[in-house]
């Protein structure tokens, strides 16, 4: 060790205290004289600078090096990866012309360090990359599973934190994340059931619910209703689809119902799956991005029964958005495009597939014809009339939809605690 750099090194940290500034540009003069032989001092002033917003010039400093020697000074090379990770991982926000060099990067650092245990996490940044790494392929327009589970894979589940994180948000008020142990299994089973993955899906399910005592963002909802649907479609049991039914009816969930057509189609039941596709569409507020996948179903669900004709609107409304969107079109949708004659540019008339799907449901629902008479916001309730006369109470809480006064609406009626309330409430455009 340079015995003079030492003497420089210790006098400039004893200016931490009185003049921050000044230790950091002493620091950054003493960084740019060291060598790698310089392994106590060049780490930590490395540390230092990155905790202060300067972790790309101890990035720059590294670079200038072969990174075999770097790796072969274990100080030198963790303070440089968790640098590499300050620098160009932990603020990163997508954009499509950087993200190549961030999964590199990202590949990099995971590549050059390993998961320590859960109260060592921190001291590397093997983790906070993974972490960040599928927070921001879930920002990619085209959502790619396969990927998910190829970073989350890198993790072991037994040597992940189990605490929820705490954070501050820009109002002063704290709140409490889930941890990376909760994270982990979130992000496993959906992506193994969106794989078709589904017996290792139930199993990840069923260990996380025996795992955590308290779960995050509902995911104790999500894991018990995961594991049922892929329970459905491993064995087609009509027991395992009624219990996945009677979830999809209490949450009422579009995707839930979604999920529930899928189960049914799968079984070859087709009337039934046309009637849960269509309970989806109306369930929620109509989200073109989310429900792309919906349409098509609908479509060929429509065009099983030889309905062409509300079948053609459905293609048509999938291509559009698939082509409005930019994303990809498949195979079976250009088959449709041209079997059909279909134009993509051709705006959907959503208020038209709202009422075909509508008289789908009307063939297996009660279902009454009303106007929204009256909201009362700060009860999240209001009223329908209907029948000229009658007045029907409805909670926000079990609906997905918004509603406003002089809305359309068709609505079921539901019995509880001897009283009466509108259920399933679908909204429609104009008659």
């Amino acid at each position: 060790m340079n015995e003079l750099l030492k003497e420089r090194y210790e006098k400039a940290k004893l200016l931490e205290s009185s003049n921050m500034n000044d230790a950091l540009c002493e620091y950054t003069k003493i960084m740019d004289e060291a060598t790698l032989s310089d392994a106590f001092i060049l780490s930590n002033i490395g540390n230092t600078l990155r905790k202060h917003g300067k972790a790309h010039e101890f990035v720059n400093k590294i670079n200038q090096y072969n990174y075999e020697d770097v790796k072969c000074r274990d100080y030198i090379n963790k303070a440089y990866l968790y640098a590499l990770y300050n620098d160009k991982i932990q603020n990163y926000e997508y954009s499509e012309d950087s993200f190549k060099e961030f999964i590199e990067t990202a590949e990099f650092i995971v590549e050059n360090s390993n998961q320590l245990p859960a109260e060592y996490f921190n001291y590397n940044p093997y983790v906070l990359t993974i972490y960040k790494v599928i927070h921001i392929l879930r920002t990619r327009a085209a959502t790619n599973y396969y990927q998910e589970l190829k970073w989350i894979n890198k993790l072991n589940p037994d040597l992940l934190p189990d605490v929820p994180k705490q954070i501050q948000a820009s109002n002063g008020k704290e709140y409490e994340m889930a941890s990376f142990k909760e994270f982990y299994y979130q992000v496993k089973t959906k992506c193994l059931e969106k794989t078709e993955k589904f017996a290792e899906c139930i199993k990840y399910c069923e260990e996380a619910l025996n795992i955590f005592e308290k779960f995050h963002y509902r995911n104790d909802l999500w894991f018990t209703a995961r594991k049922l649907y892929c329970e459905c479609l491993e064995s087609g049991n009509e027991e395992d689809v009624e219990k996945y039914k009677a979830i999809a009816e209490k949450h009422k969930f579009w995707y839930m119902y979604h999920k529930l057509s899928e189960i049914y189609f799968s079984n070859g039941e087709l009337e039934s799956a046309l009637h849960y596709s269509c309970k989806a569409l109306l369930s929620d507020e109509f989200d073109a991005e989310k429900m792309i996948n919906l349409l098509y179903d609908i479509a060929v669900m429509f065009e099983n029964q030889k309905n062409i004709e509300k079948a053609k609107h459905f293609y048509g409304a999938a291509l559009y958005y698939r082509n409005l969107f930019g994303w990809y079109i498949p195979e079976e949708l250009r088959f449709a495009e041209k079997e059909y004659a279909l134009n993509r540019e051709e705006i959907p008339n959503v208020n038209k597939l709202r009422q075909y799907v509508l008289d789908v449901l009307k063939q297996k629902e009660i279902l009454n014809f009303g106007i929204v008479s009256k909201i009362i916001q700060d009860k999240k309730c209001g009223f329908i009339r209907y029948n000229d006369r009658c007045s029907m109470y409805f909670n926000f809480k079990r609906i997905k939809i918004k509603l406003k006064e002089k809305d359309k609406v068709y609505f079921s009626i539901l019995e509880e605690n001897d009283k009466q309330l509108a259920d399933c409430i679908y909204k429609i455009g104009e008659k």
